[in-house]
């Protein structure tokens, strides 16, 4: 199980390396003060973080700039 307030199944990738994993955005805290918003990369099963995606305006625009950046080509 994961915390997550969206999630998308990187299922269609091209990539092997890359499918079947996990967009996850989550609400994170700074060290000193304040919170954010931002997508991440998963392993499928939830539990590895690959690194974060950054902060998108819904789930087409995640979907968009994952395509845009070669991460995974349906």
């Amino acid at each position: 199980m994961i915390d997550a307030n969206d999630v998308i199944v990187l299922n269609d990738c091209k990539k092997a390396e890359n499918r079947d994993n996990l967009v996850v955005n989550q609400h994170r805290y700074f060290v000193v003060a304040g919170s954010y918003d931002w997508y991440w990369l998963f392993d499928g099963t939830g539990k590895k973080e690959k690194g974060p995606i950054g902060e998108y305006d819904g789930t087409q625009a995640v979907r968009d700039a994952i395509n845009a950046s070669g991460l995974c080509e349906p």
